[in-house]
């Protein structure tokens, strides 16, 4: 089969699990590793075999984004993370390789994302100290990447957490910062697309993209442009 027909053939196995069917983690996980395997086949990575996989759920059988008997699956296929306690880092694997994601941010994304959610009416849990650098912090965390998924779905509003403060009502806007550590430079502000943007460094107006904002808080910052 062609990607295209295996991408359908996907959909309408998926379709016909209803939530109402009974359907065990051991059927789900028979299912997904066969229509893995047809999507891998077609030259497809992991990461995109299981996108096109969360896209083909119904709508109707999903907590929080995905159904319980495929978030079992999925959490057993799946290669699970792994600590750097050197580095403070968790190690995530992605497709054919990984990245990392320190355990302070981790901490700090999470509740300032609870946050949020809080004032949106939808609960979350904050992630305390002595949970820092635990595999547990990292569930939590999935759980709450999930639930402001969620809160952005069923309201269309994302969550300003990430955002930096100082540049906030600036995005459009030529700037020049002197960062933390006493460097000076100047870029258009941008804001990324999803639930939980970040600000965006863009070097030139006519610039498709720019990588995050880095080195805040600044120690000044002023509009030129």
């Amino acid at each position: 089969m062609s990607k295209a027909e295996h991408v359908n053939y996907v959909a309408d196995c998926l379709h016909n699990l209803a939530p109402d069917s009974g359907a065990s983690v051991e059927y789900c996980r028979a299912l997904v590793t066969g229509l893995l395997s047809g999507l891998l086949s077609c030259g497809l990575t992991h990461s995109q075999a299981y996108r096109v996989i969360a896209d083909k759920l119904p709508d109707d059988y999903r907590v929080d984004g995905i159904p319980v008997a495929f978030r079992t699956m999925i959490q057993h296929l799946r290669p699970e993370p792994t600590t750097n306690e050197e580095q403070e880092l968790y190690v995530l694997p992605a497709g054919s390789g990984y990245s990392c994601l320190g355990f302070d941010v981790l901490i700090a994304r999470n509740n300032g994302a609870c946050e949020w959610l809080r004032d949106n009416g939808y609960g979350a849990r904050e992630i305390t100290p002595d949970l820092r650098g635990t595999m547990e912090a990292y569930r939590i965390y999935q759980e709450t990447m999930s639930i402001g998924q969620r809160c952005n779905h069923e309201t269309g509003k994302r969550c300003p957490a990430e955002l930096t403060p100082q540049l906030r009502g600036l995005e459009g806007r030529r700037v020049e910062v002197v960062d933390k550590y006493g460097d000076k430079r100047r870029f258009w502000v941008g804001k990324s697309t999803g639930w939980l943007p970040v600000h965006l460094e863009i070097k030139r107006r006519d610039s498709s993209g720019g990588c995050a904002v880095t080195g805040a808080p600044f120690q000044s910052v002023r509009s030129v442009g």
